[in-house]
């Protein structure tokens, strides 16, 4: 089997470590040759721990070598089109850890890859390490989907943790963060939400069987957190998190990227750090957990040798791919959750809600809405003349 790989970067490096100490192992089941006979990297790129391998700068060297399947490690999206365009178009079939370009690309690249009938795989794509695509395509397939929910980011959660556990502040955190190799020297995309939103649009995808793009999805990042979240934190057992969600009620399908307040007694306020954890909910499974780390050079790699692997065992499968009629979206949370309200609620009014059984006091006397959804929560507010805006506390 032939393999070409594009980019020699984190992610390439971690891959090709992987690919190295498995290829005896892959040779001996699968009784064939294997070999990574082409690496693209940039002119004047230099790799002195690599001297030995078959590095070009041409990317019709990759072409004309004619792989099985062509393995991307590379960021960006213009040029990253261009390529898996081409190779899909030779007959080769592409994996990319490279959400950015299937977030943005869902529908273009499935119908290429659908057209020349090869196989498009990303399991590196979402989640780092935890193997959320499969599970979802086969593991799962006989499920109808009710949603998901969890941490997707391992950039953010290192450094909310840090900020919650080891009690410092946001720069000393990142700073953290990128100097053990979870967040890069620019973390615009991961602090902002835009990393998450990408995952999450993916995730809808694959769940709903839609053809969205991130552009479709709203969210926020973790870079101006509410003084009132913080203070909340600070007065109760609590963390904040960045939370990707995604439920689907009638043709609506509820979706958002968002930091939210998560208690001690819900699961999430256990996963630190660079861990990621998803719940998914379906209508025959259930929910289920999936949990594992999420940022870091070989837990990409991890994902990545995981569809060459995929590959090696499927090799003459195409892609098949027919999205439905696109469902709405809408970013209010509307599932069965606690809400804290924007402002401090009038004495009169939290005495009302209690009596309603529709609200009571933290252990440091933070009041909090119970409602079947964001919008309810709102409404209840609106009835009592109070500030409609609250964020989401799990517990």
């Amino acid at each position: 089997m032939k393999i070409a790989l594009l980019g020699f970067g984190t992610v390439g490096q971690g891959f090709y470590e992987i690919f190295a100490d498995q290829k005896q192992s892959l040779i001996d089941e699968f009784n064939q040759p294997i070999e990574i006979g082409k690496i693209l990297i940039r002119a004047n790129e230099q790799h002195e721990n690599y001297k030995d391998l078959p590095f070009t700068d041409s990317f019709e060297d990759i072409l004309s070598y004619k792989p099985d399947i062509v393995i991307s490690a590379m960021g960006g999206v213009t040029t990253a089109l261009t390529y898996a365009s081409r190779v899909m178009a030779n007959g080769s079939s592409f994996v990319t850890s490279n959400k950015d370009l299937i977030a943005s690309h869902y529908d273009e690249l499935h119908e290429i890859a659908k057209k020349y009938k090869v196989r498009l795989l990303f399991e590196g794509a979402v989640a780092g390490t935890i193997p959320l695509i499969k599970t979802i395509r086969e593991d799962l397939r006989g499920n109808t989907f009710k949603g998901f929910e969890g941490i997707v980011n391992g950039t953010t959660n290192y450094i909310l943790s840090s900020m919650s556990n080891d009690k410092i502040d946001y720069n000393e955190a990142l700073l953290q963060a990128q100097n053990k190799g979870f967040a890069e020297s620019d973390p615009t995309s991961d602090v902002e939400g835009k990393d998450a939103i990408r995952k999450t649009t993916i995730l809808i995808n694959q769940l709903f069987n839609q053809s969205f793009i991130d552009k479709d999805i709203s969210g926020s990042g973790i870079t101006k957190l509410p003084q009132r979240m913080i203070e909340f934190t600070q007065n109760n057992t609590a963390k904040i998190k960045l939370l990707a969600y995604a439920f689907k009620r009638d043709q609506i399908i509820y979706t958002h990227v968002r930091p939210v307040i998560v208690c001690s007694s819900h699961p999430l306020y256990f996963v630190d750090y660079e861990m990621n954890e998803v719940l998914i909910e379906g209508h025959a499974c259930g929910k289920i957990r999936l949990n594992g780390s999420g940022a870091g050079k070989l837990t990409t790699g991890s994902a990545v040798f995981s569809d060459l692997y995929d590959f090696m065992l499927k090799p003459n499968q195409v892609t098949r791919y027919n999205p439905v009629e696109a469902l709405t979206l809408d970013k209010s949370y509307e599932t069965n959750a606690y809400f804290l309200p924007h402002e401090s609620l009038k004495p009169e009014t939290i005495k009302a809600l209690v009596d309603n059984k529709i609200c009571f006091d933290t252990e440091n006397n933070d009041s909090l809405i119970k409602a079947s959804g964001e919008s309810k929560a709102k409404e209840i507010l609106h009835s009592y003349n109070e500030s409609e805006e609250v964020y989401i506390v799990l517990r």
